[in-house]
């Protein structure tokens, strides 16, 4: 999941500095203050990318390693993926994806990649009729949030996925569950679940020079087979699409670890940059964020 993933995302910006200390360096890149205004009640103000204006864009940078079935790592990969926002519309928004890997020391660039993402997580040329329910009371950090309640069934050929969201218009970060499930209506079968909750807010956390306020997600997939994906992710609004940092973990049915990865936030943009540089180009600045995101000791979920 890039998690610009699967969740929608938010949490204000706040500035923590002791009595005395010097004045914190001013930002390379400008924090979000005034993303695209949004209808309080739509579904695109709790979208990651919905609050922000075309031409916005981010830098990630994943590791990735798969295993055997001894436990040992038998391949390791680096991955740079470019998104950029190119139209935000009624329904969804319009993102282009460029990758690029590193392979025994070689560069692989992919053709770019351009995806319509609606909001509701379904297919953008389906009508998808929302349903909704009573809202209900999610306690976070101790604290009761009224969340509205809304539900959607969206079919494409055999495969139907029921959706559930809770959210606050009001309170970041905006989207505080997500319950999915996929079934086969010929086999009436479930293939998959999806939870997504969080867990706490107003994590402090670094974004290249400056230190925001994010909000911790856990999200867990479990597949029919028995495999068990579960990431832990730091999200905020000010950021395009939300992810600052994603670390993943898959597991078997018999509870071996299968495949792992880092994903961290390297730059972003609220406008396109005015020189723009080819990916695995930025690499003083992008080691320098890893290091510093090494010594937050975040680790793989448990």
């Amino acid at each position: 999941m890039a998690m610009g993933f699967l969740i929608s995302s938010a949490a204000p910006w706040s500035a923590a500095q002791q009595p005395g200390a010097p004045a914190a360096p001013k930002p390379k890149t400008p924090v979000a203050k005034t993303p695209v205004a949004a209808d309080p009640n739509s579904a695109r103000l709790r979208h990651p990318w919905g609050r922000f204006s075309p031409g916005a864009w981010v830098l990630v940078s994943v590791v990735n390693e798969t295993f055997d079935e001894k436990g040992t790592v038998v391949s390791k990969g680096e991955i740079e993926t470019r998104t950029t926002l190119l139209k935000v519309e009624r329904d969804g928004v319009t993102l282009q994806y460029e990758t690029s890997g590193l392979v025994s020391g070689k560069q692989i660039d992919a053709n770019p990649q351009v995806v319509k993402q609606c909001y509701h997580g379904g297919i953008c040329n389906k009508s998808v009729p929302v349903s909704t329910d009573p809202p209900v009371k999610i306690k976070v950090d101790g604290r009761e949030i009224e969340c509205k309640v809304e539900s959607v069934k969206i079919t494409d050929g055999d495969l139907r996925t029921s959706i559930r969201t809770y959210y606050n218009d009001t309170v970041s970060p905006f989207l505080f569950r997500r319950e999915s499930e996929t079934v086969s209506l010929a086999k009436k079968t479930s293939l998959s679940k999806l939870t997504i909750r969080v867990d706490a807010l107003d994590i402090p956390c670094e974004i290249l020079d400056q230190i925001c306020s994010a909000a911790h997600y856990r999200v867990v997939e479990k597949q029919a087979g028995g495999a068990v994906k579960t990431t832990l992710a730091y999200m905020s609004p000010e950021i395009p699409g939300g992810t600052i940092r994603q670390n993943s973990k898959q597991v078997d049915r018999k509870g071996h670890i299968v495949s792992r990865s880092i994903l961290v936030l390297t730059d972003f943009g609220l406008q396109p940059p005015e020189k723009r540089t080819g990916l695995f180009q930025n690499r003083v600045r992008a080691a320098k964020f890893r290091r510093n995101a090494r010594r937050t000791k975040v680790c793989l979920p448990e």
